[in-house]
């Protein structure tokens, strides 16, 4: 919080090598795994993750923003919700008209 420097925003654990080690490896596998997916799974994830940030989580993410970086909610609801559900169903739909070009021919 830019104004108040000693308000705790969140509070954090050091990690041990051995736990960032695992860390590591579990995403080297869920990478894989991701990877596996059809791209229509992989991009509702993308949807449903950006139909959840435009209603249900929006409040909590425009607060966070605007203790993290002292924006009022007008900026943080453009720089933060707006910005990110816009980006998350580009993308998918973007990603959904590349494949159709790819496996169609344009």
């Amino acid at each position: 919080m830019p104004t108040d420097h000693g308000h705790v925003v969140s509070t954090f654990h050091q990690a041990t090598p051995e736990l960032v080690d695992k860390a590591i490896q579990g995403a080297l596998q869920a990478k894989v795994e991701w990877e596996a997916l059809p791209f229509e799974d992989r991009a509702s994830v993308f949807l449903k993750a950006a139909d959840l940030l435009s209603t249900k989580y929006r409040a909590e993410v425009l607060a966070a923003v605007m203790l993290g970086t002292g924006k009022n909610v007008w900026q943080a609801e453009v720089d933060a919700a707006v910005e990110t559900i816009d980006f998350w169903r580009f993308n998918a739909k973007y990603g959904q008209s590349a494949l159709a070009c790819f496996l169609i021919g344009p």
